[in-house]
C-alpha cells in the first residue's frame, strides 16, 4: 500500500511517525513537498523522514499511484498538487 504525505513541516514529522509505525514490507510510505518555496526550508532535521519528493513532475506521478494520501489543502496558487480541486481528478 502506498500511503503519501504533501504539505509541510508536520507533514514531514508525521511521514516519519507512520514510518516508524507501519511495517516497510507492507507499506511504502513517502512524503512530498507541497511547493517548491518550501524546499530550502527543508534541513538536516527532515532526513529522519526517507522517501522524500522534491521533484513535481515525481510528486505527480506518486499522487497518481497512490492509495492513501494525507495532505494540508493549499490553495491552487500555492500549490499545483496540494489542494482537493487537483487531488479528485
Amino acid at each position: 500500500m502506498k500511503i503519501t504525505f504533501i504539505g509541510n513541516c508536520q507533514k514531514v514529522s508525521l511521514c516519519f511517525y507512520f514510518q516508524q509505525l507501519l511495517n516497510s514490507s507492507d507499506y511504502n510510505i513517502c512524503y512530498i513537498v507541497s511547493n517548491k518555496e518550501f524546499i530550502p526550508v527543508l534541513g538536516d532535521w527532515s532526513d529522519k523522514c526517507i522517501n522524500k519528493i522534491t521533484n513535481e513532475c515525481e510528486a505527480i506521478q506518486r499522487i497518481k499511484d497512490s492509495d492513501i494520501i494525507i495532505y494540508r489543502n493549499f490553495r491552487i496558487e500555492t500549490s499545483k498538487y496540494s489542494n482537493t480541486t487537483t487531488l479528485e481528478k
